[in-house]
């Protein structure tokens, strides 16, 4: 289910193909909105680098820039159980990561009915289902391995996609090395 916008947002990027909508969420890394590509239609989700003091102190210690640190999560469509990403960069010059927008997170799956003293795989889901999902999390790590050569760093529910099939994808790389 696609949320109503209840105003555009005006600033964020200054890209012809994209108008900004809500926010979808907020990482240590960034700040999601969802957009609508005006070539295709869709309901995309951008990513726009807004670093907290902990994530702008992991960039000067790795010696990345703002750009690098966009360019490094970005880019990475080939693979089957990490949410497909592409970089893009605006007529400003600001980088930010282009990706489908997810109506389903994994917390979502375990936010219903959770006892919040109990938070962990399984609780609120069915046994072949938790199965499952854990499947297309080690899926995904070993993708990040193999084709990204670099670990997560930030796995938990609420950055694991499931997509309309309901599989899991990584999603959320900014913390990965």
């Amino acid at each position: 289910m696609i949320a109503k916008r209840e105003h555009v947002q005006e600033g964020i990027i200054d890209h012809p193909r994209y108008e900004v909508g809500e926010v979808l969420g907020r990482g240590s890394w960034g700040t999601v909105y969802e957009a609508k590509d005006l070539a295709t239609g869709e309901s995309v989700a951008l990513k726009v680098l807004n670093p907290t003091p902990a994530a702008r102190e992991k960039m000067r210690r790795r010696k990345i820039t703002p750009f690098k640190a966009m360019r490094n999560e970005g880019d990475l469509a080939a693979c089957a159980y990490i949410v497909p990403r592409a970089f893009e960069v605006d007529n400003r010059g600001t980088p930010f990561i282009r990706m489908p927008r997810y109506d389903a997170f994994l917390d979502d799956k375990l936010g219903e009915g959770r006892n919040e003293s109990r938070k962990h795989v399984g609780d609120g889901l069915e046994y072949q289902q938790a199965v499952r999902y854990l499947e297309d999390i080690a899926k995904g790590i070993k993708e990040m391995h193999e084709v990204r050569n670099r670990a997560h760093a930030d796995i938990k529910p609420d950055n694991l996609a499931i997509d309309r099939s309901g599989k899991v994808l990584l999603s959320d790389l900014g913390n990965s090395t």
